[in-house]
């Protein structure tokens, strides 16, 4: 902008880099030390190809002949208004699916609050996650 004559203050500046990102500071959320290690690209993709394989066995969604951009809405778009990945699969009967996370009771400290009321910066919608032992 100062090459156009344009400069900016910097308390405009602050403003204007805080439009563009969307982070926002939160309490962290502790997770398993060794959940490290076993979350990796390559085994959650093979996680979810099976896991769609055997959806598609039970009738529940089918194989799209082509992958397809979707929004947040769920609906086909172009590449511009994308959400994620591409879409591989349509489900049939979402209702049929059940969702499961995994439950503790054992002494984890992943549930020990977070560290003298600090914050994390992360993005808007998520949760900020750090290791626990």
């Amino acid at each position: 902008m100062a090459r156009i004559r344009q400069s900016l203050t910097p308390s405009k500046a602050l403003s204007l880099v805080n439009s563009i990102i969307d982070v926002v500071s939160k309490r962290c959320q502790k997770y398993e030390l060794n959940r490290a290690k076993w979350t990796t690209y390559d085994i959650f993709s093979d996680m979810y190809t099976h896991t769609y394989d055997e959806m598609h066995d039970a009738g529940v969604c089918n194989k799209l002949e082509k992958s397809v951009w979707m929004d947040k809405a769920g609906n086909v778009c172009t590449e511009e208004f994308l959400f994620g990945y591409k879409v591989t699969h349509e489900m049939i009967h979402p209702e049929m699916c059940v969702v499961g996370d995994e439950v503790g009771g054992n002494l984890c400290m992943k549930g020990g609050g977070h560290i003298g009321g600090e914050l994390l910066l992360t993005e808007n919608g998520m949760v900020p996650q750090r290791k626990a032992s």
